[in-house]
Order: C-alpha cells, then sequence, then structure tokens
C-alpha cells in the first residue's frame, strides 16, 4: 500500500500518532495476510479518527507545557512579585488558559475514543462490532451481549472483550476519565486553584488534584491509558487474524524496546519460538 498524506505539518509523524496508530497496524494486517481488509475499513479511520488523535495528544501537550511554564515563571519573578511596600501580585493567566483546555480534554478525548468505536475499522461478518459493545451504560448489559456473543461466535475475540471490562472497570483510570467527562457535560466544571507557597526555598506554585493525582500526572496517565487501550484493541484483532490466517506460522509478539517515531514497533509478527527483533516477548492477549 502506497500511504499519501495532506498535512499542515508533520507533527503527527514526529509524536508517533501516525506510525503507532496507522502504519504499526498497516504492518500486522499485511503480515498477517489481511492487508485487503484494512484497505477496506481504514479510510473513515484515518481521515477522521486519527486527527482527534492528535488532538487529543496536542490539548494534553500544552497543558503540560502551561502547567511547567506557570511553575517556572512564579519561581522566577515572571508570575509573580512584591512590590517595595510588600504588596504581591500573582499573574493567573495561565492558570485561566489551563482552566479551558482541560475541560478540553476532555471533551476532545471522549470525541476520539467514540469516533473511533463508531468508524469500522475491525467490525467484522460475525456481527463483532465495536459500537455494540461500546454503548452498553450498565455492567449487566454489557456482560449479557458478551456471553450471548461468544455463546453464538466463540471465545475468538474474548480477549477484545475482556479489555472492554477492564476498561468499564471502577478501578481503572478510564472508567474515571468517562466519569469526568460526564460530570462536565452536566454540571458546571472548574478545577481547583493552584495554591501560592512561600518557603523558606522561596516562592512556588502547587497544582490542583484530580481524583487524589497532582494534575499534570493524572492528565498524562488519562491520555496513556485511553492510548494503551485502543492500541490494544486494534494489535489484538490484527493479531488474532493474522495468527489464524497464517495458520500460526506468525505469532504476535512484543518488542521490550520500541520507538514509535523510528517506526519501531512495539507490536510485530514473528515466526513462533525464533523472533529475530530482540527483546521481545510473545503476547498473551492480556
Amino acid at each position: 500500500m502506497i500511504l499519501h498524506l495532506e498535512t499542515y505539518s508533520n507533527h503527527g509523524t514526529e509524536q508517533g500518532i501516525i506510525p503507532r496508530f496507522y502504519e504499526q497496524i498497516f504492518d500486522l494486517a499485511k503480515d498477517g495476510g489481511l492487508k485487503k481488509e484494512f484497505e477496506q475499513k481504514s479510510k473513515i479511520y484515518f481521515e477522521n479518527v486519527i486527527p482527534e488523535f492528535t488532538q487529543f495528544y496536542d490539548l494534553n501537550k500544552e497543558i503540560q507545557d502551561l502547567i511547567y511554564d506557570y511553575k517556572e515563571g512564579v519561581r522566577t519573578g515572571r508570575y509573580f512579585s512584591i512590590s517595595e511596600r510588600g504588596h504581591s501580585v500573582l499573574n493567573k493567566h495561565n492558570e485561566l488558559k489551563i482552566q479551558s483546555r482541560v475541560k478540553d480534554f476532555f471533551i476532545r478525548g471522549k470525541i476520539a475514543i467514540v469516533y473511533f468505536m463508531k468508524c469500522g475499522i475491525i467490525d467484522d461478518d460475525s456481527d463483532f462490532k465495536l459500537e455494540k459493545f461500546f454503548l452498553c451504560k450498565k455492567d449487566e448489559d454489557f456482560n449479557k451481549r458478551k456471553t450471548e456473543y461468544i455463546n453464538k461466535h466463540g471465545n475468538k475475540y474474548k480477549p477484545i472483550l475482556d479489555l472492554f471490562q477492564k476498561y468499564k472497570s471502577d478501578i481503572n483510570d478510564l472508567s474515571e476519565f468517562n466519569e469526568i467527562r460526564g460530570d462536565i457535560e452536566h454540571n458546571p466544571f472548574k478545577l481547583d486553584d493552584f495554591v501560592l507557597i512561600n518557603s523558606t526555598e522561596g516562592i512556588s506554585i502547587k497544582e490542583p488534584m484530580i481524583k487524589g493525582v497532582i494534575l499534570s500526572s493524572k492528565l498524562q496517565s488519562y491520555l496513556d491509558n485511553i492510548f494503551d487501550f485502543i492500541e490494544k484493541i486494534l494489535v489484538y484483532y490484527y493479531g488474532i487474524n493474522g495468527e489464524l490466517k497464517t495458520k500460526g506460522f506468525f505469532k504476535l509478539y512484543e518488542r521490550i524496546n520500541f520507538n514509535y517515531s523510528l517506526s519501531e514497533y512495539k507490536y510485530i509478527f514473528e515466526i513462533e519460538g525464533n523472533p529475530q527483533r530482540l527483546p521481545s516477548r510473545k503476547c498473551l492477549y492480556d
């Protein structure tokens, strides 16, 4: 497949979005004998979903940069000063931007997830459709649909359905993300204020918390977990079907050391028992 890209910048490639979520999956489809299927299904995914992943990534990057700049600006006196009379002034411009961008982060993240679930990139003829399972609001509805599907079609996609159960778990970051996104939709959203701290080490600013974790770390965790979840759904689908298509000649492996921006993908097909790209381990679909 000759990949043609039309972009206004190359940052989607530099940050690893296109290599991770498109080129890696294309290589798995090609090596697993599923190239034609991927090409038939991937147009909407590439044109509508990948840009949403990029926007989600960019929002997190912007927020992280704003937080760092705010902290440094307070520490160095760009955003905090004390007059000769002892009056202090704190410039909260960054804080207002952060409030707005964090709200956008949850909105764009949910849009990216919904677009992915609806795009059809891994729907198949056995009536396996991501959207059907994603739209289950209650655990009992999901479990019923999962059981019905497995009883009718077997355990082929059980690893993907198990991923969904983890996604819906109350102790998982992804469940928290959906909860906060729902609160934003139905209630006014506001982070707690950043707190100015005057200590013997000087003036500093403390980030607000989300679910008991500082803002910057929690947002990064949400982004990482959502991207890991989506990547695994894609990889598991083409891994499961590629192993079946090649009659077990190829098995899905995970590289220990990987770098998407250098096209050194995390997930690859290797001959079972004789992997060439080391260090790597056989994927257990867990």
